[in-house]
């Protein structure tokens, strides 16, 4: 036995969550539990929503699921990792038999594979993402505000319903180690993006005590568990002007950063010191500065090679 997960708020949300979420509970609840044998039960209970295009969107069930069930388990914990290799068997199952509601996603998306890209999971993410513990919270930076530039604000679409719960940072750090752990396995377009956006959370502001118990342990599991990864990026993001508030740009940078953009030895080492220092702060929680130290000594690591 691993461990009871705690159904979600949400599990009558929709008819597909309460037999997700069993599926997903029983697997977690075993660590010999199989992974492969999991990802076929959830694809199998999903594949008559491919038909439609409407019920396609109901995949996201899946990811908030399991995303939902990490929220709950310690990142350091080899059920975290078990969750996580929950996401990966999904991945790396064979593609459905396509259906014009699959083609129309495919073409939308402008992704050429259906279950490899983890269909969905970025619109799920960003629900997390808005309750997550942020400083500002997302929805109160400038570039979400309403006008006649950008639309209205991200509320206005159609979200999960986990979007109305605010995460703990203890939460927001689980969540954000389940991506770290997929990044460093795979190449995923765009979860690196990910670990930048909570590095500059965390880092590249000057925060209080709270705001770093908040937002320095999410940042910290990215150099944990994806740490080669983040040190050697070398996506080519192209270089572009304002991010007008929103930190959710690959050209976005706190006022604390004014080095290149994007991902860099520099920034790197800029990171890694300020770890350091937060783990030798007053103020902060325990925690916080033990993650700062596990970060600043994984960071140390990968430059010792």
């Amino acid at each position: 036995m691993a461990a009871s997960i705690a159904p979600p708020s949400w599990v009558f949300a929709h008819p597909l969550v309460e037999p997700t979420y069993t599926i997903v509970a029983a697997y977690s609840a075993n660590l010999d539990a199989s992974p492969e044998k999991a990802s076929e039960e959830l694809v199998a209970l999903y594949t008559p929503s491919l038909q439609d295009f409407s019920m396609l969107f109901d995949i996201g069930f899946v990811w908030a699921t399991i995303l939902h069930a990490a929220s709950q388990i310690d990142p350091l914990s080899p059920l975290h990792s078990h969750l996580t290799d929950l996401f990966l068997a999904i991945r790396e199952h064979p593609p459905p038999q396509e259906t014009p509601a699959i083609a129309q996603f495919k073409d939308i998306r402008k992704i050429d594979s259906f279950w490899s890209t983890l269909p969905l999971l970025p619109a799920v993410w960003k629900d997390f993402d808005i309750a997550a513990p942020l400083h500002p919270r997302l929805m109160d930076r400038e570039y979400y505000a309403n006008d006649n530039r950008r639309g209205p604000r991200p509320t206005t679409s159609q979200p999960g319903p986990w979007r109305n719960e605010s995460l703990t940072s203890a939460q927001w750090a689980s969540l954000n180690a389940v991506l770290a752990k997929e990044h460093a396995r795979t190449n995923i377009v765009h979860l690196d993006l990910k670990g930048l956006f909570a590095l500059i959370d965390a880092l590249e502001y000057k925060h209080g005590a709270g705001a770093l118990d908040d937002l320095v342990p999410a940042a910290a599991v990215w150099v944990v568990f994806a740490g080669r990864k983040v040190k050697f990026n070398d996506v080519g993001y192209p270089p572009s002007g304002d991010d007008m508030g929103s930190g959710r740009l690959p050209w976005s940078a706190g006022p604390l950063w004014g080095g290149k953009k994007g991902f860099s030895d520099e920034r790197w080492g800029f990171w890694k010191e300020r770890f350091r220092t937060v783990s030798l702060s007053d103020g902060v929680e325990r925690g916080t500065k033990k993650w700062a130290e596990r970060a600043w000594e994984a960071m140390r690591e990968v430059d010792d090679g």
